[in-house]
């Protein structure tokens, strides 16, 4: 996919951005979390918090099971990104119904305006009791998690074209980035790590064209399985974001290799039209042939009676 530029729809973000978080009540600023660990958390929070695998929950989430779309099973269908999206927009996002990933669950974008407590209420099961994670998230866990969605969720759509997927930054704006900040590990061509394996290799430029709106989750708040600095560390508006994913989407993708034709022996035909080699063969063939026949006729003939 290749990037587009809307300098109209990022300026439009801003000002969204700005008085969004200008409505959050002043609740949040007593709260302790740490929103970056709580973008994680968000993302894979069995992941994030490191729990053993036989502390996690068997099964599949109690809410999962009232939808029949998507089929996924096991600790998947307890993380947040699989019920309400990258894009944070569930079921009227770019997770709409007939996409990848489509449960039907809404979005969690509403809860930037939402005080902290009942942000919190949605956590701990007391609007739903079959919505409760504190049995697996300490209290410093549900906090991030409070600060993450009362603080950094983010309108995508006014930096990625929902539709396409395509990104509305600036791609060479972008290449500055990432060659600065990205390419010592990832490579100049994005092909440095390989998120898949050696017979299906998948590099960060497929990333970019697969899920964009996971590429920019992990771009501001790093992956929950490695050291990946945050786009806060390295000072990047989310403008700045969207610039490195257009640059992203450009860079090649992996490819399978083409299969390799079984080998065959090379064949001289050089002198295929020369006969003179056939006929010979033919000729002495035949002669070997009549004198065993020959041979054979005079010694039946002397073995005769009468013929002593």
């Amino acid at each position: 996919m290749r990037p587009r530029k809307n300098p109209a729809a990022i300026i439009v973000f801003l000002i969204v951005w700005l008085f969004g978080f200008a409505a959050v009540d002043a609740a949040v600023a007593a709260i302790k979390g740490d929103p970056v660990r709580g973008g994680k958390l968000y993302a894979a929070w069995d992941r994030t918090t490191g729990v053993d695998e036989d502390a996690l929950p068997s099964g599949e989430h109690p809410l999962w099971v009232t939808q029949t779309a998507n089929q996924q099973t096991g600790i998947y269908t307890w993380r947040c990104s699989s019920c309400h999206g990258w894009d944070y927009l569930g079921a009227q996002g770019a997770f709409g119904k007939g996409r990848p990933g489509y449960t039907g669950f809404p979005g969690v974008l509403q809860t930037r305006d939402l005080p902290s407590k009942e942000v919190r209420a949605w956590l701990d099961g007391s609007n739903n009791r079959d919505h409760n994670f504190t049995e697996y998230l300490g209290e410093d866990d549900i906090e991030s998690l409070i600060l993450f969605l009362n603080t950094q969720l983010i309108e995508l759509p006014l930096i990625i074209n929902p539709e396409t997927g395509d990104s509305l930054g600036n791609g060479q704006l972008g290449e500055d980035l990432y060659k600065n900040e990205c390419k010592v590990c990832h490579g100049t061509d994005g092909a440095k790590i390989n998120f898949g394996s050696a017979s299906t290799p998948d590099f960060v430029g497929n990333r970019g064209d697969d899920n964009p709106w996971k590429v920019v989750h992990w771009i501001r708040f790093g992956h929950q399985e490695a050291i990946v600095p945050t786009s806060d560390q390295f000072g990047w508006s989310v403008i700045e974001v969207a610039d490195l994913l257009a640059y992203i989407q450009v860079l090649p993708t992996a490819l399978l290799p083409e299969p390799t034709p079984p080998s065959v022996e090379k064949l001289d035909y050089s002198n295929q039209g020369d006969t003179r080699s056939l006929v010979f063969a033919a000729v002495v063939i035949s002669l070997v042939v009549i004198g065993g026949v020959g041979l054979a006729s005079h010694r039946e003939k002397g073995s005769l009676p009468g013929k002593q």
